[in-house]
């Protein structure tokens, strides 16, 4: 499989198709997910959306330029780990991990 950017680097060309790039969002806060999705769309961006590491792991991971923004504080698997999951499934994408402060329940 051959891949090139072309001069627009939102887009890449893979076997002849060409492929939007993808973040993948991965936190529980949906108000940060819906913030950070709306800022993308309009850079043109393909979001997908999922509030925990189990919901991310099952999707299968497509050939498609991509990268991660994962909350270190997920429900059922911390960031890191899931980078190391990732990792470890012989995927290599760029992430952009996120640390917020966990607000008490009142």
């Amino acid at each position: 499989m051959l891949s090139r950017p072309l001069m627009d680097s939102k887009i890449s060309v893979i076997d002849n198709r060409v492929i939007k790039p993808v973040v993948y969002i991965i936190d529980s806060d949906q108000k940060l997910q819906l913030s950070l999705s709306r800022q993308l769309n309009l850079h043109d961006v393909a979001v997908e959306l999922f509030e925990s590491a189990e919901n991310f792991l099952k999707i299968k991971l497509r050939s498609r330029p991509a990268c991660l923004v994962i909350d270190v504080n997920l429900p059922d698997m911390d960031g890191i780990a899931l980078l190391e999951h990732i990792n470890n499934l012989g995927h290599r994408l760029p992430a952009i991990v996120l640390c917020s402060p966990e607000v008490p329940s009142s």
